[in-house]
């Protein structure tokens, strides 16, 4: 059995809204990485982030959504 026969039989067995689900991951994977396609206002934030995080200059993620459901809740 080949992969597409492999994959036509795991997405038969699936309901409707996993197939879409199925489907627009297999769209995503297939899509051109935003590395490539980004603005170059947003690479270079991107940049900056990376450079802000080798500094050190970043904060666990469990504080950074903690700060968020503070602002979200009040």
């Amino acid at each position: 059995m080949g992969k597409m026969d492999q994959l036509t039989a795991a997405a038969q067995a699936l309901p409707d809204e996993q197939l879409e689900a199925l489907i627009a991951y297999a769209h995503y994977l297939s899509a051109e990485p935003l590395y490539y396609s980004a603005p170059p206002e947003v690479l270079e934030s991107i940049e900056r982030g990376l450079q802000q995080s080798a500094a050190g200059q970043s904060v666990p993620a469990e504080e950074a959504f903690a700060r968020l459901r503070s602002k979200i809740d009040s």
